[in-house]
C-alpha cells in the first residue's frame, strides 16, 4: 500500500468516525430532550396525584364530621375518589 493510499484510507476512516460522533451527539441531544419531556410529564402526573389525594383527604375529613344521615352519601363519594386515585396512581406508575 502506497503512502497516498494509506493517507486516503486514514481520511476515509476519520470521516466515518466523525460521522459516527455526530450521530452519537445527535442521539445524546435527543435523549436529553426526551428526558426533559418525561420529567415535565412526571411532574404534572405527580401534581395531579397530589390534587386527587388532597380531594380525597377533604372527603375523608367530611366523613369524619358527618352526621349519620350524610354518612352513606359521603362514604360513596369517598370510595369513588379512592378508586379514581388508585387508577391514576397505577397509570402513572406504569408510565414511569
Amino acid at each position: 500500500m502506497t503512502t497516498q493510499e494509506k493517507e486516503a484510507y486514514k481520511e476515509k476512516v476519520r470521516a466515518k468516525i466523525d460521522k459516527l460522533n455526530a450521530q452519537i451527539d445527535q442521539m445524546t441531544a435527543e435523549a436529553r430532550e426526551k428526558a426533559a419531556d418525561a420529567n415535565v410529564n412526571y411532574q404534572k402526573s405527580l401534581k395531579d396525584l397530589q390534587a386527587q389525594r388532597d380531594a380525597l383527604m377533604g372527603k375523608w375529613h367530611d366523613l369524619q364530621q358527618s352526621s349519620e344521615a350524610a354518612w352513606e352519601e359521603l362514604q360513596a363519594g369517598l370510595e369513588k375518589s379512592w378508586n379514581e386515585l388508585s387508577n391514576t396512581f397505577e397509570q402513572v406508575k406504569k408510565q414511569f
